[in-house]
């Protein structure tokens, strides 16, 4: 015969939904304190300059006049709609011009603000605030966010989370208190995170998730559940409401792009590769950079980490039925948005997968938010209920905040150093020729398209044009060195078609750029 439980809740793991409610006072102190850690965490790169892709934002957008504003709807490229990221390059620009600070700290506090709303949403779905409070400052330190963070120009991702977790976090309360104001918050934050990067397309599968969780696995004990009737009636109204919106933001794509995103040079459909999934697994456990670190803390990491996910993957194999039903559903919502997390990424770009240079390592951001916190949920939620394991596990995971630090100051040098080598570039080119004739040809020989994963001189027509401040150049790349961007063909010349211009030549190993010649030195 069962005993009946009774007294306080175990530490951890019941009365969530108590716990949560009355935890709502912390939350603006737990928000700032979010955002002042992100900021020290990204400290060294808030006065970055520009890097890539930063420079064609500026050319493409915060030159635009206010009377064409309509175009950062297209400005990026035919296949990509994201109009929030880049009116927020517009207005930037307009107040700073091209002093970047500004542009940084936004990356960086809304990086914190995600942090937040993952531990507010967590709390919604009745975790308790250890693991919500766990899951969230193990994401706010983690080591893959750099390219997302300290490149300004993956901003993207960055919107896109936040208004993505802001959406699914009102929509949890509209379920939990029948509040048309939060499901229409809900609608609002879903299509700015739509236009704020594609990948958004996921909450057509979460918003079910949240449906069915709440269905299947209510967050309050004795909670009496509408007829099954009811439910489908009033869910399939709510999702219908979703889904025509989401038509309508489709159909929008189509006529103001002229296709519905396809591909031009990647087929749409296709299988991804093995490979592909498990390099990109290897570096979520150890998100460090091996230009920066070594390969011995790599594996310290990966181990660490790794070790930590086996734990909590058996605990919720073996203790599945002994969790609170909190934790359940909790576990169930963080794996769903996981793997749908995964599906733009594979589908969209078929990458060879994520190395430990963490190109392309913004891709990820989202993943990594639902990653971390199914470690955490299963260490807290399915583990022992006793005082000691929730220490233990507690202090596990805390462990690995040090560590994601220092990740995250090696893995910045990397970002610090594109933005030297990409603001050296056109500011030694204008003190080597400062004035060239009208509508001069400057070839760069030898630039470095990139360096591991990390690009350093793209973006060299626009970054010269800007420095010098006239349109009337032509900027063309001369062998350039690609070692991870084969892919660049765009403005390449062979070195016997230079003699009309003046040959810049760079030299790697100093990372020095000089004037080898000009078009009358010519041979």
């Amino acid at each position: 015969m069962r005993k009946r439980q009774t007294g306080a809740a175990p530490a951890g793991n019941e009365a969530p939904a108590a716990n949560a409610a009355g935890s709502t006072w912390r939350y603006p102190f737990i928000l700032g304190a979010f955002v002042v850690l992100a900021l020290l965490a990204y400290l060294p790169v808030l006065n970055d300059s520009l890097v890539a892709d930063d420079y064609g934002h500026i050319t493409r957008v915060g030159w635009l006049e206010a009377s064409e504003l309509w175009r950062v709807f297209t400005v990026q490229s035919p296949i990509f709609m994201r109009p929030l990221p880049f009116l927020s390059v517009w207005i930037l620009y307009q107040i700073f011009g091209l002093e970047w600070f500004a542009s940084h700290v936004l990356n960086v506090v809304m990086h914190g603000a995600n942090a937040f709303l993952l531990f507010w949403l967590l709390t919604r779905l009745s975790a308790s605030f250890r693991l919500a409070f766990l899951s969230s400052i193990l994401f706010l330190f983690t080591p893959i966010a750099p390219e997302a963070v300290s490149w300004t120009a993956g901003r993207f991702d960055v919107w896109a989370l936040f208004f993505m977790l802001l959406a699914l976090a009102l929509y949890q309360g509209a379920l939990e208190k029948k509040s048309r104001p939060a499901f229409a918050g809900a609608m609002a934050a879903a299509m700015a995170a739509l236009f704020s990067k594609e990948s958004a397309m996921v909450l057509i599968v979460m918003f079910p998730v949240l449906e069915i969780v709440n269905r299947f696995f209510p967050g309050s004990p004795g909670l009496k559940l509408p007829a099954k009737a009811d439910w489908l009636r009033t869910a399939g109204i709510r999702l219908l409401i979703f889904g025509t919106l989401f038509a309508g933001y489709v159909a929008f794509r189509y006529a103001v792009m002229g296709r519905i995103g396809n591909y031009r040079d990647v087929p749409l459909f296709g299988v991804p590769s093995p490979r592909a999934a498990v390099r990109s697994f290897l570096t979520l456990l150890s998100p460090l950079d091996s230009l920066m670190v070594s390969g011995l803390m790599i594996n310290l990491m990966r181990l660490s980490v790794g070790l930590l996910l086996a734990v909590s993957v058996g605990l919720v194999i073996f203790r599945w039925r002994k969790a609170s039903v909190a934790a359940r559903r909790t576990w169930i919502f963080l794996v769903a948005f996981f793997l749908a997390s995964l599906a733009p990424v594979y589908h969209a770009f078929f990458i060879s997968g994520l190395t430990q240079l963490l190109n392309d390592s913004r891709f990820f951001y989202v993943t990594m938010a639902a990653f971390l916190g199914i470690v955490v949920t299963g260490l807290i939620g399915f583990g022992w209920r006793s005082r000691s394991w929730q220490i233990a596990a507690g202090l596990a995971i805390l462990l690995l905040v040090p560590l994601s630090w220092w990740g995250i100051q090696q893995n910045n040098r990397v970002w610090s150093h594109s933005a030297q080598v990409a603001d050296y570039i056109p500011e030694e080119t204008v003190r080597l020729l400062p004035d060239p004739p009208e509508n001069a040809t400057l070839y760069f020989r030898n630039l470095p398209m990139a360096w591991g994963g990390h690009l350093l001189g793209g973006a060299i027509v626009e970054s010269v044009s800007i420095k010098y401040d006239r349109s009337d150049l032509q900027i063309h790349y001369v062998d350039p060195m690609m070692e991870w961007a084969p892919w660049f063909s765009r403005g390449v010349v062979p070195l016997d078609e230079t003699g009309d211009g003046y040959l810049f030549v760079f030299e790697p190993e100093s990372e020095t750029l000089y004037l080898e010649r000009g078009p009358a030195e010519a041979p």
